[in-house]
């Protein structure tokens, strides 16, 4: 970008400064388009992270319901002795 500016110095100073203008206006807008994904990124973070812990507790209400088919299966065992 510096090498673009000095060769752009050899212009006529108005043309210079509407070039200048141009290239801080295109990093801005890559500023901005980054600053987009960015927020893109960390909102699907978030939704993975929430899909993340639902899972946790489908898979803890799973164990714990597959620990109290066992107590019920156990108990049938003692009652049919």
């Amino acid at each position: 970008m510096i090498d673009e500016v000095f060769q752009l110095n050899r212009f006529r100073s108005s043309t210079f400064l509407s070039h200048i203008l141009f290239l801080v206006k295109d990093k801005q807008d890559q500023l901005q388009d980054l600053k987009h994904t960015q927020q893109d990124l960390a909102l699907i973070e978030q939704q993975l992270d929430d899909e993340k812990q639902e899972m946790r507790k489908k898979i803890e209400e799973m164990s714990v319901l597959s620990g109290l088919r066992r107590e019920r299966d156990e108990a049938l065992v003692e009652i049919q002795d």
